[in-house]
């Protein structure tokens, strides 16, 4: 080649070299920028190799006769032969294959490559790799080779091209459709400046005019155009194969005609008997009738169930592949879940279901479960029964009505106000508790006693009610007084002072004040003797029923003998203990039937104070028994008046 000829040849290709090592510089900006499967790193750094080898080419064509230029382009140029290979291997290893990729992997595959740019930039030193200087005399001629060049720097770099190769052309056989033209992209694109490459070392003929940076631009073209065709690095091939491959359910990828173009083992399973070849490149609606389901596909994100052949359940869901640009779906996944399992549990579960709830209902104990019912301070006031069976309703329902959706406070079964304050501590503490209550039946007007277990269930307490009368008759039978009040229904002495103690006990630990009222009818003997006993107990309970509708539910009422009464306010100071006073004594005071004449018998009330005026029931009994008897005192003839 002519002086002349050589530097025609140089102004024209030296820029497309340089621009050629623009777009594979920005290519590495692409993919070192951009978040992208594990390996492509290294591929970003082999575009910003190749743009290295591809410039300093183009930099010696431009070089003219300066061999210190020249020199330092080729050192330059030779930074991205070196570096090429290695990192290509390293890319395909860790992004195809999923190889782990160790500093001392890495390092061994540099070792020999390094060696060879130190031995490039002190060639004049020793000339191992080319003889000095680089550019031979003849325009277009190239200077030989030397030993290292060719013993050692080229093996090891076309051993590393073909190992890489030899990875993707596993790929291009066993993949998928879309791996196959990814593995393809890389195959070809890298191949042919090796290839070129060769054929230039190989023929010393052939002149020194930048052959292979000048193929590059075929590996551009065509990584261009798999990059943007193929969305190629997005997809991590051989990384994705091994999970796609380990999901239980059945994968199935569908092309736009409706072709099989890959399925898993799970899918062959169902759809192949486990065949590795038979159904990819079918028509799927043929594979599912050969395999004895359904062609009629569901609506896409709609799952539908069907039974396959062998009596198993499939539920059958198909997602669409995002559209191209002219708004069709460029596939399908067909996922195929073998839930005959799950119906078997969930058939099993409504079994289970249908016996616990036949052994609720037909339990010989009660069995509810209760909601706690919280006011504006979210202190639990009440509880509402949300699940009861038939055998509680004879223990609570004392009125028949149904139990389902009422508090307890509707209710009103004895010992309400213990039962809110156990079932709150339930629920505050988290702990179950446990007692026993003693219950007169409406109905046979037997005494029975109840074990109440009350057990936290999340946010509710569920509540077990045991009869355990038989064994306690031999005890009931000994107790001359029970706990409850024949005549008016409240609890009578020894019930007040059990529930009492408890519930006073509980007010100390929280810290509330409580008020006791202590109250006898004034002038009730005299009536008792005039209009009979029949009469007078006819009284009794009337004030009783009106002494209940001047508490809450949660207040303690009992009786404690002839017609003295007890309340117990489980919250009140000074001020709510005189506004419940009033109360009494305003109903209290109202006239009583008592056959044509209309009579009256004012109640005398004397209040106590805890933790003021005593910690016990019994001290605040007598310190409210005392103020009674001083408001009587004060003026025998004016029952209006209380003491306290």
């Amino acid at each position: 080649m002519t002086p002349e000829a050589l530097l025609s040849y140089s102004l024209a290709v030296a820029p497309v070299l340089l621009a050629l090592a623009l777009v594979f510089a920005v290519l590495g900006v692409i993919l070192l920028r951009n978040t992208y499967p594990r390996g492509v790193t290294y591929l970003g750094l082999g575009m910003f190799s190749v743009a290295l080898w591809v410039g300093g080419a183009g930099g010696e064509l431009l070089a003219g006769d300066s061999p210190l230029l020249v020199l330092l382009l080729n050192g330059v140029k030779y930074i991205g032969v070196c570096t090429i290979p290695p990192l290509f291997l390293l890319f395909v290893l860790r992004h195809a294959m999923d190889a782990p990729v160790t500093p001392r992997w890495q390092a061994a595959l540099f070792l020999l490559p390094l060696v060879s740019l130190v031995l490039v930039w002190t060639n004049p030193f020793h000339e191992l790799m080319f003889a000095h200087p680089p550019r031979a005399p003849t325009p277009g001629a190239r200077p030989p080779w030397g030993p290292w060049f060719l013993a050692v720097h080229l093996p090891t770099l076309y051993g590393m091209m073909l190992a890489a190769w030899a990875v993707l052309g596993v790929e291009m056989v066993r993949g998928s459709t879309l791996r196959r033209a990814q593995a393809a992209v890389l195959f070809f694109g890298s191949a042919v400046p090796l290839v070129v490459n060769a054929v230039y070392v190989a023929n010393p003929e052939i002149p020194d005019v930048q052959l292979t940076s000048l193929s590059f631009a075929v590996t551009a073209v065509v990584f261009g155009w798999g990059f943007f065709r193929f969305r190629l690095f997005r997809v991590n091939p051989l990384a994705m194969r091994a999970v796609f491959d380990a999901v239980g359910d059945a994968v199935v990828m569908v092309d736009q005609e409706g072709r099989v173009a890959d399925a898993n083992p799970a899918a062959h399973r169902i759809l192949a008997g486990g065949s590795a070849g038979e159904i990819r490149g079918q028509p799927l609606a043929r594979v599912l009738e050969l395999a004895g389901l359904s062609p009629d596909l569901p609506v896409p994100g709609a799952p539908a169930e069907t039974l396959a052949r062998d009596g198993s359940h499939l539920e059958i869901e198909v997602r669409e592949i995002s559209a191209d640009r002219g708004g069709q779906p460029r596939g399908s996944v067909l996922v195929m879940r073998d839930v005959t399992a799950r119906r078997r549990i969930e058939r099993a579960a409504l079994e289970n279901e249908a016996l616990v709830r036949s052994v609720v209902e037909r339990a010989p104990i009660g069995i509810v479960r209760l909601r706690p019912v919280r006011d504006e301070g979210d202190r639990i006031r009440d509880f509402t029964c949300v699940l009861a069976n038939p055998t509680t309703h004879g223990y609570l329902a004392r009125d028949g009505q149904e139990l389902v959706g009422r508090t307890l406070t509707d209710v009103r079964p004895p010992h309400t106000p213990l039962f809110i304050d156990t079932f709150r501590g339930v629920v505050g503490t988290r702990e179950a508790r446990d007692f026993v209550v003693q219950v007169d039946s409406e109905r046979d007007g037997e005494t029975r006693w109840f074990r109440i277990d009350a057990v936290p269930v999340g946010d509710d307490v569920s509540v077990t009610f045991v009869d355990i009368t038989a064994e306690r008759v031999r005890q009931a039978a000994m107790e001359t007084v029970a706990n409850q009040d024949a005549l008016t229904g409240l609890l009578n002495r020894r019930g007040l002072e059990d529930d009492a103690r408890m519930l006073l006990q509980s007010a100390l630990r929280d810290g509330r004040e409580a008020g006791l009222l202590f109250m006898d009818l004034d002038r009730f003997k005299e009536v008792n003797d005039t209009f009979g006993h029949p009469a007078g107990d006819r009284i009794l309970q009337t004030f009783a029923t009106r002494l209940q509708d001047c508490v809450r539910a949660e207040d303690l009422v009992g009786r404690v003998g002839g017609d003295e009464f007890v309340v117990l306010l489980q919250e009140g100071g000074v001020r709510q203990v005189r506004e419940v006073m009033d109360r009494i004594r305003t109903v209290g005071s109202r006239p009583y039937p008592v056959g044509e004449r209309r009579v009256t018998t004012p109640p005398s009330v004397g209040s106590a104070l805890l933790p003021r005026d005593g910690k016990t029931f019994e001290a605040l009994l007598a310190v409210a028994d005392r103020a009674m008897y001083r408001a009587k005192d004060r003026d025998p003839g004016d029952s209006n008046r209380t003491g306290g």
